[in-house]
C-alpha cells in the first residue's frame, strides 16, 4: 500500500434517523472529566512516595483517546432534562430542550459544557430562554397553564 493512501472510515446511519441521533465523534474529544482532572502521579501511602497513576499508563490512554465514540440513548440522558428535539435544516442545526426548571438548565449549561460544545462541534452554542406559559398537549389530551391543567383538548 502507497503511504500517501488514507484509510476512510465512514459511519452509515438509516435515513430517517440522519440529523437526529447524535454522529459519531473522534475519542480524543470524548476524555472524560475525570480523566482530565486526575494527577499522572499520586503519592501512595503503601509505598510512601508518588506512583503513576493510570493517567501514565499508554495502554489505557490509547483505549480511552483512540477511536470513536457512539452515542448511546442512555448517554443522552441528562438530569433535569424532560426532552431534547434535535433540529436539521437549511439554516444549521441545533436543539429545543425542555427542562424541569431553568435552574436544571443553567446546571447543565455551565461554561465547560459550552466550551466543550464549541470544540465539539466548531461553533460556539447560542442559548435563548424562554418560560412555557401554555402548552397544548396532544398526547396527553389536555391543555396546561403555567402548568396547571386548563382543560382536555378537543378530540
Amino acid at each position: 500500500m502507497s503511504t500517501t493512501n488514507k484509510l476512510t472510515l465512514n459511519f452509515r446511519c438509516p435515513a430517517e434517523l440522519e440529523g437526529l441521533i447524535p454522529k459519531p465523534i473522534p475519542a480524543a474529544q470524548g476524555v472524560p472529566d475525570w480523566l482530565k482532572a486526575m494527577p499522572a502521579t499520586a503519592f501512595s501511602s503503601i509505598n510512601q512516595h508518588d506512583e503513576d497513576t493510570i493517567k501514565r499508563c499508554p495502554p489505557f490512554v490509547d483505549a480511552m483517546t483512540c477511536g470513536f465514540l457512539l452515542p448511546l440513548v442512555c448517554d443522552l440522558a441528562t438530569k433535569g432534562l424532560i426532552r431534547k428535539d434535535y433540529l436539521n435544516g437549511e439554516a444549521g442545526t441545533g436543539g429545543v430542550y425542555l427542562w424541569e426548571s431553568r435552574q436544571a438548565a443553567e446546571a447543565w449549561f455551565t461554561e465547560a459544557k459550552m466550551d466543550e460544545l464549541a470544540e465539539r462541534f466548531g461553533v460556539r452554542p447560542q442559548l435563548t430562554w424562554y418560560d412555557t406559559h401554555v402548552t397544548v398537549d396532544n398526547l396527553k389530551g389536555e391543555t396546561r397553564v403555567n402548568q396547571s391543567v386548563l382543560a382536555a383538548a378537543a378530540e
